[in-house]
């Protein structure tokens, strides 16, 4: 989904975890004003979370800042973030076209989501994102994930990689290519997957899939 927007997602999920934390100390008999006041302090100063989880499915939103595939690369290279040469085919891809101010809704399906490594492939992964009302995502959305989530925010969801779902990329005789974010090997890497269809993907990797607004009548791309 993308569009300009507010972060009305992630503060009604804070205001629910404010609810249920307040509802929980009246259940449990607390009524004085000193450990509620102690709470909202604490509540008030921490960092808003990153993501929210609904029905074992993670969304999140990143903004488009208009890097080119050149420019991301330096980038990395400037933060110390690992990538290698099929990324960098990627990211030098006429495929990948960059976009600014653009505020993209990301679901991520992370593999425990289904049931056995038959039926962990792209192939069916996609066909599940397509049920949910998902589509394929733009390459740019890779890097802003990882410019987004450190390793640790990663593992923190229960995942050790993040596949950017997007269109696979041809880049020589082999399989097509994904980008994935991943916290494995040493951590803070954009690297690549493969994209074939048939392809059994890891039990730890979440699937980034684009949420389709209601209104879009593009369909989903697979």
């Amino acid at each position: 989904m993308r569009y300009v927007m507010s972060n009305d997602k992630e503060m009604l999920a804070r205001l629910w975890e404010l609810q249920t934390k307040v509802n929980m100390m009246i259940s449990d008999g607390k009524r004085e004003a000193k450990p509620l006041v102690d709470f909202l302090q604490g509540f008030m100063s921490k960092p808003a979370r990153k993501w929210h989880e609904v029905g074992g499915v993670i969304y999140t939103q990143v903004v488009s800042d208009g890097k080119t595939g050149l420019e991301w690369a330096d980038y990395f290279k400037s933060k110390g973030i690992f990538f290698g040469d099929d990324a960098n085919r990627v990211l030098l891809s006429k495929d990948f076209k960059p976009t600014k101010g653009v505020i993209t809704e990301i679901a991520i399906l992370p593999g425990l989501l289904f049931e056995s490594p038959d039926h962990r492939t792209n192939k069916l992964i996609r066909a599940d994102a397509s049920r949910r009302k998902l589509r394929a995502l733009d390459i740019e959305i890779a890097c802003l994930l990882r410019k987004k989530f450190t390793d640790k925010d990663i593992r923190a969801m229960g995942l050790s990689w993040i596949i950017a779902m997007h269109n696979p990329v041809k880049i020589d005789s082999g399989d097509p290519r994904l980008m994935h974010v991943s916290t494995v090997g040493g951590g803070d890497i954009l690297e690549t997957c493969t994209g074939s269809p048939s392809a059994k993907m890891a039990r730890l990797a979440g699937f980034a899939f684009e949420v389709i607004p209601k209104r879009a009548t593009r369909p989903f791309i697979g």
